[in-house]
């Protein structure tokens, strides 16, 4: 995201209690961007409706993302998907060639 510090777009950064994570584990530092909101999501609400109803498996989905472009609008569930994946480093590669195209658009 620095390499594009003028590029539109906005990252919600999902927090789980995957792993022992605590809200107090995680520090807003590890995406110092002003384009990143963070959300704690304890109680893995999204984790779970995103598993049901984007990813289409129990459970819950964790260390992963869900690419969506400027076109994007929220009706049942949120769409057009552009990509999506995880793990969330294994797949950086994937990420970043989804999202190249949408942050040197004009």
């Amino acid at each position: 995201m620095t390499a594009r510090p003028k590029a539109h777009l906005v990252v919600y950064a999902v927090w789980l209690p995957e792993l022992g994570g605590t809200p107090a584990a995680w520090s807003p530092t590890v995406f110092p961007d002003r384009r990143v909101v963070n959300y704690w999501d304890g109680d893995e609400v999204v984790a779970r409706w995103y598993a049901a109803h984007v990813a289409d498996q129990p459970g819950i989905v964790w260390d992963a993302f869900f690419l969506y472009g400027p076109s994007a609008h929220w009706a049942a569930t949120p769409g057009p998907l552009v990509s999506g994946g995880g793990t969330v480093i294994g797949e950086s590669g994937k990420l970043q060639a989804a999202i190249r195209p949408l942050v040197t658009a004009k």
